[in-house]
């Protein structure tokens, strides 16, 4: 039997690079806090509308490409995964100790070594408030093999009510 595509790996890295220009745009003009002293007067009108943009459209849309390229791509091995998981760490790492040089030596930022790694797993970090996406990858990419094998077990509307109710059984230990 074989798999019906409606996205092409083609396809997802066009998805990809329209999700990092939104996020890039958004993030520019949104993130008030993170830089205090730019200001954007005709755009602020339009900050809740851009926000909400982000957050219900290119959030989503690297979630969707996230489980769809795995779906595509994947051997069906753990293997796959830590590959995957590996190569995203590698670059993010590089990323990650560009921006501590930069902040460094132009805005006299010295982390400790407590904030450095937490930084690498960035669970808080004030320097990257746009990593929150390192530790969605990380827990997806080890989610997805046990999410494709609970559908072929069950099907897809058995396995939507796992899902479901394993979140519901999570949400309380989210926000402690």
């Amino acid at each position: 039997m074989s798999k019906t595509v409606f996205l092409s790996i083609k396809d997802t890295a066009f998805l990809k690079s329209v999700g990092i220009i939104l996020m890039v745009i958004g993030h520019t003009f949104t993130e008030k806090w993170y830089i205090d002293s730019i200001k954007y007067p005709l755009i602020d009108a339009y900050f809740v509308y851009v926000r909400n943009f982000m957050e219900f459209a290119v959030v989503p849309l690297f979630a969707f490409i996230t489980g769809y390229a795995y779906a595509l791509k994947n051997d069906g091995t753990y293997k796959y995964v830590f590959r995957k998981i590996t190569t995203f760490l590698i670059n993010y790492y590089v990323l990650c100790l560009a921006m501590i040089a930069l902040a460094a030596l132009f805005c006299g930022y010295y982390p400790n070594l407590m904030d450095i790694l937490k930084m690498m797993y960035p669970i808080s970090s004030d320097l990257e408030i746009f990593a929150w996406y390192v530790p969605f990858y990380i827990e997806a990419m080890l989610l997805l093999p046990i999410v494709k094998n609970t559908v072929e077990k069950y099907g897809s509307k058995k396995s939507l009510y796992i899902i479901i109710v394993s979140r519901a059984l999570r949400e309380p230990y989210l926000h402690q």
